[in-house]
């Protein structure tokens, strides 16, 4: 267990807990689908997901993983991470809250140049 697993669920890799409980996440179905689909698939992207701390508190991740294989393609465990998330969705629901609450007429402008003109 690293650092940033130990922040986000509030246990530690030496603490007994930490070795004997599995991090908690609140769709236990959606997570352990989320682990089928890496078996299945070799990996899984972006995958939605929230974590329980001990505490309570929750984080919102998108949790990205993959299988490692031996060189015979025999599967030798999953490498996985999970990048909180909650910030960027705080500050979306912001800028949406912004948007829907002004009475004048907004438009959107892309940063990237129209280059079909």
């Amino acid at each position: 267990m690293n650092e940033a697993t130990a922040k986000v669920t509030g246990m530690r890799g030496n603490d007994s807990s930490a070795r004997t409980s599995p991090i908690i996440f609140t769709e236990p179905e959606k997570a352990r689908e989320g682990y089928r689909q890496v078996f299945a698939q070799g990996f899984v992207t972006d995958y939605p997901l929230t974590i329980r701390h001990k505490d309570g508190k929750l984080t919102d991740v998108l949790y990205n993983a993959s299988v490692y294989r031996d060189v015979y393609g025999n599967v030798l465990g999953v490498f996985a991470a999970a990048r909180d998330v909650t910030a960027q969705r705080q500050a979306a629901q912001y800028a949406r809250s912004l948007i829907e609450a002004s009475v004048d007429p907004l438009v959107t402008i892309s940063r990237k140049e129209d280059h079909g003109r």
